[in-house]
């Protein structure tokens, strides 16, 4: 097969790569907020397509970071495994994917919902924790922000923060802030029609380091509140067995009821 070639590195041996995967969201880190905001993946320095070649030549600039894997659903950590040098993919040839870099302080994983208040008044709040992981061996700071924007493209809030955190570990931090006339863009059901007008909200994630900012990634989210019907709320019981429940939630969702996707 093709083989992905750096220039920066001549071929001396392959190295066979194993690999552990991890667990988190999927997004991807850009280089700026216009490559963020258009999905541009030309907008990221350390990223390379993998269309299931048997051996990857990684450039030697990446070596300095978290060198991560993504197959489809899967995420699989390489930094610790590969080596300079053409590295064996065999055990995923054929599979599609690309691969991309972090830098050893960077955002680990994060969570992102926006809510209707807790006390029930006419606005939303922004639930957003962002977990930031430390590669190196002694504690260093991070500076980590994001900032929302409403479907019309108007700033709502913005955060940046530093945080201390210790040699090869992670520390979370967490906003609530409220965000006011999400009512004037919820997202609306019409099961009739078995369709939802999604006005979605932007959320960037950043980190910055004397001043310049490293990372950008881009999310969205919708503000759905709870529907009632008749007085009560409707909730979904899984069945006793995988098979099952995937299929009276693709039912459900044939139906026009908006529920979570079965995997």
């Amino acid at each position: 097969m093709k083989t992905i070639t750096s220039i920066l590195l001549s071929v001396c041996c392959i190295f066979t790569v194993n690999a552990k995967r991890v667990y988190r969201s999927e997004f991807l880190p850009f280089d700026t907020r216009e490559a963020a905001e258009q999905l541009d993946r030309t907008g990221i320095s350390k990223y390379i397509p993998y269309n299931g070649e048997d051996t990857v030549d990684i450039p030697t600039d990446w070596f300095d970071s978290f060198i991560y894997l993504r197959l489809g659903s899967e995420e699989y950590d390489l930094t610790s495994y590969l080596r300079q040098g053409v590295n064996s993919f065999e055990k995923w040839a054929g599979r599609e994917g690309y691969l991309f870099a972090q830098e050893k302080r960077s955002v680990w994983d994060y969570s992102v919902t926006l809510v209707p208040d807790s006390l029930g008044r006419d606005f939303g709040m922004l639930d957003l924790e962002i977990i930031v992981r430390n590669g190196y061996n002694y504690p260093e700071p991070i500076t980590v922000g994001y900032d929302i924007y409403d479907p019309t493209g108007k700033l709502l809030d913005f955060s940046v923060n530093e945080v201390t955190v210790d040699g090869r570990s992670t520390d979370t931090l967490r906003f609530t802030p409220y965000i006011y006339h999400t009512y004037d863009h919820r997202w609306q059901p019409n099961i009739t029609k078995k369709e939802v007008s999604a006005p979605l909200y932007r959320v960037t994630l950043y980190t910055k380091r004397h001043g310049t900012f490293h990372e950008y990634i881009p999310l969205r989210v919708g503000f759905d509140p709870p529907v009632y019907d008749g007085g009560a709320l409707y909730t979904y019981n899984a069945a006793s067995d995988a098979a099952t429940t995937r299929t009276e939630i693709t039912a459900l969702l044939r139906d026009g009821v908006r529920c979570a996707k079965p995997d």
